[in-house]
């Protein structure tokens, strides 16, 4: 009966610990990746992050002139789906640093969410990734290795097992 217990409460206590490190993770991958999003064009569409119940989901919200929420995206993805993730440094009007997050080779593990708040419709797909942009500043702290080792943690942590790939510089 003394071995049940502790069992028990052996079990009990890894679940906390597990619990407390994802969420440890997640807050440090949202924390850092605020501060650099990408904005093209001079436009200013607003990105989030957000963890909830093992499930990144990645949001884009577009505004017109006046401010008005126009269009949200959301893209989700079960953390324990993600099979690669590519970190990369590319050229568009500036340097730019794309995560992208790929479900197994096959699989369209991506949940896709258009919402347009003027006319009150939305559209629904699925993918087989998810593509975030973050501003030439991501490398400021090194963020490139530490987010994949973060990433590396996270997907570990919900039983998942990925290929991680950073390239800094084409050549």
């Amino acid at each position: 009966m003394k071995n049940l217990l502790l069992i028990f409460i052996l079990s009990v206590a890894q679940n906390v610990y597990s619990q407390e490190n994802k969420d440890e993770i997640q807050d440090w991958i949202r924390e850092k990746t605020s501060k650099y999003y990408y904005l093209n064009d001079g436009s200013s569409p607003k990105r989030f992050l957000n963890f909830r119940d093992g499930i990144l989901i990645y949001g884009i919200s577009n505004y017109d002139n006046l401010g008005k929420n126009i269009s949200t995206t959301l893209r989700k993805i079960k953390v324990s789906e993600i099979k690669t993730v590519e970190i990369k440094k590319i050229y568009i009007d500036r340097d730019v640093w794309i995560i992208n997050l790929y479900c197994a080779q096959d699989k369209n593990c991506v949940a896709e969410r258009r919402e347009y708040h003027f006319n009150k419709t939305y559209e629904e797909d699925v993918a087989n990734s998810i593509s975030m942009e973050y501003n030439e500043k991501f490398s400021e702290e090194d963020l490139a290795n530490r987010m994949s080792k973060a990433l590396n943690d996270l997907i570990k942590a919900y039983g998942g097992t990925a290929i991680i790939n950073v390239r800094k510089e084409k050549y």
